[in-house]
């Protein structure tokens, strides 16, 4: 999908009510559409008009249904273990992970093409979807620190028996004070806080906060990730930032891979996946990635439950 078709999102703080951002109408006054592939929401804009930034953080209001549970805390710790990565890339002139030389730019994201509930809906049925979320110069400002940054290699094998998973992938989240990925995930906070304060009853077993970020590398024919479950403690929503780069993610039955669905997605998409919590439900889909054909980046943002 071509970028310049998504409209960008206007400023957070202009939000009022369920999804707050509505398509915009074309040049030809007609409404711009949505349309559902495979999991993912793809939008139509006859005339891409830009439109101020999602810069302002919007507090959850008191009465929100959303805001009325206690959320886990945010101390999580360390870094993934293994040898470094350089994924046959140059970090030459880049610019390094925690420092922020410029500032983001006036638009960060594009407008969702979808209301809130509705895209809960689809998330409830379909287990993961995905939609156009980064507008291209803030995506292409993340890529230059992502492009940089000291990945190391996971485990290649986790867990034992039929619980196996194998992946092959760099990680980082040993992230800056400065690190541009803060700017994302304090962005999409506000979003997210904006789109739930005027739901009763809340989708959600607390308030969403994103407190867990991680920033991964695929190289090009690597094994992905096997089908496999997120964490227990990983709670109502998971949300893939993609960057850069080819491959798929899709939803499955089992570790097998029966039964599977490819959520169909853009750079630039982000790819929400349901999480324990949602909805009153502890469902936690199997899912994977394969077939990479680009380098791929992408940026991970979960609400983690840690005992206080």
């Amino acid at each position: 999908m071509n970028p310049k078709t998504r409209k960008p999102i206007a400023k957070a703080g202009a939000a009022s009510g369920s999804m707050a951002h509505r398509m915009a109408a074309g040049s030809n006054g007609m409404p711009a559409t949505s349309v559902f592939v495979a999991g993912s929401f793809r939008r139509r804009a006859p005339n891409p008009e830009v439109a101020a930034s999602a810069t302002a953080r919007v507090a959850l209001s008191s009465r929100s249904p959303c805001a009325s549970r206690r959320a886990g805390g945010y101390d999580r710790g360390g870094s993934p273990s293994g040898p470094p990565m350089t994924n046959g890339a140059s970090t030459t002139g880049r610019v390094r992970p925690g420092s922020s030389p410029s500032p983001p730019p006036a638009v960060r994201f594009v407008e969702p093409a979808v209301e809130a509930r509705e895209l809960l809906d689809r998330l409830e049925r379909e287990h993961a979807v995905a939609m156009p979320s980064l507008a291209p110069g803030y995506r292409a400002w993340l890529l230059e620190e992502a492009r940089a940054a000291p990945f190391r290699e996971a485990r290649p094998v986790v867990g034992r028996g039929e619980r196996i998973v194998r992946q092959r992938m760099g990680v980082y989240n040993d992230f800056g004070a400065a690190s541009r990925f803060h700017d994302l995930a304090g962005a999409y906070q506000a979003l997210w806080d904006a789109w739930l304060a005027p739901m009763a009853p809340c989708p959600f077993e607390s308030r969403l906060v994103f407190n867990d970020r991680m920033l991964q590398v695929y190289e090009p024919g690597e094994t992905g990730i096997t089908p496999h479950m997120d964490r227990t403690t990983y709670r109502n929503l998971i949300c893939l930032f993609v960057l850069e780069g080819r491959g798929r993610f899709g939803v499955c039955e089992d570790r097998s891979g029966r039964g599977a669905r490819i959520v169909a997605h853009e750079p630039g998409d982000v790819v929400l996946t349901r999480a324990p919590g949602f909805r009153g439900s502890d469902h936690r889909p199997f899912h994977f990635v394969d077939r990479i054909t680009e380098r791929r980046y992408v940026f991970g943002l979960r609400h983690e439950r840690r005992a206080l």
